[in-house]
């Protein structure tokens, strides 16, 4: 294992850690590990997920400034909720269609632009649907929506399987330990959640 893949690994785990915990240093710590999944993600031709990581390098400075945003001002902070049903079908249906479209573009990026994508993609339409529910993931963790763990733990399973069949074995270990934390992180919330509904 590299010291790029070791510093990803720690990072991630500790990230992910401290985001169950509500902690804020995990936006931080969690910018470390984006940027060194990006460089093993496109040495391994996982476009998807390189260019996921572009994404989450984003939701990654608008998450540590809204969390820290609403707990340094006089703005209330933000509580773990719920999406309503209809929200819920919106987010099944835009990762369906996105993960369709988007692993049809990155399935082509070998023949559009073979000078910057020398290898072609592997595993187009896996790795875009872990990239598309990853990002739906981050935007929810950012606004405490509960189903953020739920997609945490389905990319959670699907990753460990596409890294393992690419030979990033550190890296397929680390996304069952991620599977781990998001239930762990899962369970948390529901049982703050339940708290929050009993104090109103």
């Amino acid at each position: 294992m590299s010291w790029l893949e070791l510093t990803g690994t720690v990072t991630g785990l500790l990230a992910v850690w401290l985001s169950a915990r509500e902690h804020i240093i995990n936006w931080a710590i969690g910018l470390i590990n984006i940027i060194c999944f990006y460089v093993i993600f496109y040495r391994s031709a996982l476009y998807s997920d390189m260019f996921l990581q572009i994404f989450f390098f984003g939701t990654g400075v608008y998450g540590w400034y809204e969390w820290s945003r609403r707990n340094t001002q006089d703005l209330p902070k933000i509580k773990i909720d719920l999406l309503k049903p209809k929200q819920r079908f919106l987010m099944i249906l835009f990762i369906i269609i996105n993960t369709i479209v988007l692993g049809h573009i990155i399935s082509k990026l070998n023949s559009w632009y073979p000078h910057y994508f020398p290898q072609p993609a592997a595993f187009p339409i896996a790795d875009t649907a872990i990239m598309v529910m990853s990002m739906v993931a981050n935007v929810l963790m950012a606004r405490k929506k509960m189903e953020a763990w739920y997609l945490w733990v389905a990319v959670d399973i699907l990753a460990p399987m596409l890294y393992f069949q690419k030979k990033l074995y550190f890296l397929s270990i680390e996304y069952v330990i991620f599977g781990i934390i998001a239930a762990y992180g899962l369970v948390t919330w529901q049982r703050i959640y339940k708290q929050q509904q009993m104090s109103l």
